[in-house]
Parts: structure tokens; sequence; C-alpha cells
């Protein structure tokens, strides 16, 4: 039996199947990220919450020092970061998808920055105070040469 010129449905939908090169750097992942997971992206609100209470329980930052969140995504943590301190918080992300849903979210208290954790960060040598990350790794491909970046940067 032919349907609309195919032998089978199976036929069908394997000729309507959109192969799509899987990144999380292709903007349309980005895009389906955001509309079907926009709440609770990556981390559920009590997760990140109890995250940066931790590393703020254990750091020494004191307001108004210069806290950058590297790979911010939604902006979650970078949120939460200037809420508890009462300061804005830089969120760095290569995504402009994710950067604009993060100043969505936090208006003035999120400042984004656009900018690839894998290259060199668009900061001076000791710029920032404090630099904060979390699920990031997976997105690198030079562990070692963000590290380097981070230490740079630092003051």
């Amino acid at each position: 039996m032919i349907i609309n010129g195919y032998a089978s449905d199976e036929q069908k939908m394997e000729s309507e199947i959109i192969e799509i090169d899987w990144s999380w750097d292709q903007p349309i992942i980005q895009d389906i990220l955001l509309k079907y997971y926009r709440d609770w992206l990556f981390v559920t609100q009590g997760i990140a919450d109890n995250m940066v209470e931790r590393v703020l329980s254990i750091s020494q930052v004191q307001p108004p020092d210069e806290i950058l969140d590297i790979g911010c995504g939604t902006g979650n943590e970078t949120l939460i970061l200037s809420e508890q301190l009462g300061i804005s918080v830089l969120g760095l992300d290569s995504s402009f998808s994710m950067l604009s849903e993060a100043k969505r979210k936090g208006d003035d208290k999120v400042l984004p920055i656009n900018a690839d954790g894998n290259l060199s960060l668009p900061f001076r040598d000791d710029s920032i105070d404090y630099v904060f990350a979390s699920f990031l790794y997976h997105h690198l491909t030079d562990f070692h040469f963000l590290l380097e970046e981070i230490n740079r940067i630092l003051c």
C-alpha cells in the first residue's frame, strides 16, 4: 500500500527525520532547553541555594568585591550570589539565549558578558576578586587553559 508516495509509514517517518549535530553550542538545543526547561535548567532552585550558601560559608567574600560567574547559564546561582551579597555579579556565558534569560531573571543584579570559557577571558589581569563556576566542566575543551585564565584575572 502506498501512502502519500511512501511504501510504508516507516519509510515516511525516516524521510521526515531531521538530524542535527547535538551540541550545547547549537542554538536550537539552547532554544529547546529554554523553552521546555526554563524553570529548572540544570539545577533546581533548592540545589542552587544550597550550593551558593555552602560556597559563601567557606569563602571570605565581602561586598563590594568583583565576582564573576563563569558559565552562568540562566543565572540561577548568579542571582543568588547577587541577592545574598547585595551586589551585581558578572555572569559570563557563551550562549546569548542563556544570558538573555539570566538578564530577564536578574534585571540589574546580573551583568551579562558573552564569551566562551574555552577562550581568553575578556578581563584585565588582576581584575576579579572571586570566580564562581558550576556545572561547567562538561562544556570545556581545555580545563587547564581556563584555570590559567582564572589565575590571570584573579586579584
